[in-house]
This record gives C-alpha cells, sequence and structure tokens, in this order.
C-alpha cells in the first residue's frame, strides 16, 4: 500500500513539474513572433521560475560564481534564429562532473529554472536568459 500510495504522489508531482515547464520549440517561437516588442517582453518576463525546455550550441565555458553555482555556460539557441530571434542562455551549474564533459560548439538540451531575462535590443529580437541547472542531455550529430 505504501508503494502505491508513493506511485501516485510521484505521478502528482511529476505533473505538476511538467505543467509548469515551457518548451522553446517552434509552436513557442511563432507565438513569440506574432506578439509586438512589449508583449515579447511580456511573455518572457513571466517565465520567472518556471521551468524551460530548450536546446543550444554552446559558445562559453567559464567558472563563475553567480546565483551560488560554481560554473556558466553560455549557450545559443539556433531554432530561434530561424524565426528571427536570438536567445542566449546562461545556464548556471554546479556539478563539476557534468561541467567537464561539456565541450565549446557542442549542442545540449536543457531544462532550466528561469532567474532573469535581459532584453538584449530596443526591438526585443534578443534575450538573455539566466537560469539555474536542473538537467541536460548532449547531443550528438552524425
Amino acid at each position: 500500500m505504501k508503494k502505491l500510495s508513493l506511485c501516485i504522489i510521484l505521478i502528482f508531482l511529476t505533473t505538476i513539474v511538467l505543467a509548469k515547464s515551457v518548451t522553446f520549440n517552434r509552436t513557442f517561437f511563432i507565438k513569440l513572433l506574432r506578439n509586438n516588442a512589449i508583449n515579447k517582453e511580456k511573455i518572457l518576463f513571466n517565465l520567472k521560475n518556471k521551468l524551460i525546455i530548450c536546446s543550444g550550441i554552446i559558445t562559453s565555458l567559464k567558472s563563475n560564481y553567480r546565483y551560488g553555482k560554481s560554473y556558466r555556460v553560455v549557450l545559443v539557441d539556433k531554432a530561434a534564429k530561424r524565426f528571427n530571434l536570438k536567445l542566449i542562455y546562461h545556464l548556471y551549474i554546479n556539478n563539476t562532473e557534468i561541467f567537464k564533459k561539456l565541450k565549446k560548439d557542442m549542442k545540449y538540451n536543457i531544462t532550466g529554472q528561469v532567474i532573469t531575462v535581459t532584453p538584449v535590443n530596443s526591438s526585443r529580437t534578443e534575450f538573455i536568459i539566466d537560469m539555474l541547472f536542473q538537467k541536460g542531455v548532449i547531443i550528438i550529430d552524425k
């Protein structure tokens, strides 16, 4: 009976986490693109403290103590570029083992909690998204 209760609780908690996450995919980018500059900013600012699922190419790896994390990984979202958007992810991570496996120009799928969003230009087509690492998968292209 305890195992059944535990399974039900885990399924419930997983559902809550998935409901609070946003996937940065074609549908999301089209929604963002259809809005004016102010609304684009509002949509992205409303992601604060939510989990986002996204991917990018690693452009920089550095030791950088911020948000209580030891490392910063900078990624650029190539899929967003097709929609005239430039999204730069600053991923803050504490796990040294994971950090050592990452390399520049590697494609990486990530889930992270959004801390802050910073517009880079006045037309609101470029943003820096600071996020805390939750999980990630290295993509190997053949």
